[in-house]
């Protein structure tokens, strides 16, 4: 059996609409890789924890420590006192508010988890208050920033309102779990696929 190569104006005309749906398909899939959510587990326990108002009050928690499930999407940049997709599976200080979590990407890539009551970045004094700063957040390594917890009025004395935190970042350390997310990439592979498929039908 002979077989006759096809004119490259005929080859063309097949195969380009092949490879020009091909090359859209890519372009669609990377656009939506780019945006995707993370869910991470941030296991975190702070020592050293001691009164930073001079009120010399013993910290009534020493360390403190916890684990906390977050799911965002760092590509929003910035997130405010959401308290959807967090999970929190232990904490060992009292906290009179939802817990919240605030993201932000331009500040090294920061992620604060604390009491409503004055959102994630304060704390009230008095109350049963909580915030954590972990930075690299998303990155291969997050890093403890800062701790910080208050407690009830009632449980110091009259006038002793103290906040209770370590002195460095050497004193906090955190540990991170990605859980099951579709990878971006999977998404990508399963929409050129899908689109290659039409376009061979289409040209058939």
């Amino acid at each position: 059996m002979r077989i006759f190569p096809l004119p490259v104006a005929s080859a063309l005309a097949v195969f380009a609409p092949r490879i020009l749906a091909g090359s859209s398909a890519l372009i669609i899939a990377s656009s939506v890789s780019l945006a995707a959510p993370i869910t991470r587990t941030y296991d975190f326990t702070v020592i050293n924890v001691h009164d930073q108002t001079g009120n010399n009050v013993p910290a009534p928690v020493n360390p403190v420590a916890g684990s906390i499930t977050i799911t965002y999407d760092p590509s929003l940049g910035t997130i405010t006192n959401q308290t959807a997709g967090i999970t929190v599976h232990s904490l060992n200080v009292s906290v009179a508010s939802p817990i919240a979590f605030s993201y932000s990407a331009a500040n090294t890539d920061e992620i604060q988890i604390g009491g409503l009551d004055q959102g994630t970045g304060g704390l009230t004094d008095g109350v049963a208050d909580f915030l954590l700063d972990i930075f690299d957040a998303s990155g291969p390594s997050p890093f403890f920033g800062n701790m910080d917890y208050t407690v009830q009025a009632t449980t110091i004395s009259a006038g002793q309102f103290s906040d209770f935190a370590a002195d460095s970042r050497a004193d906090g350390s955190v540990t991170v779990a990605a859980t099951g997310v579709p990878e971006p990439l999977s998404i990508a592979v399963l929409g050129v696929g899908l689109l290659g498929v039409i376009a061979v039908r289409k040209n058939r």
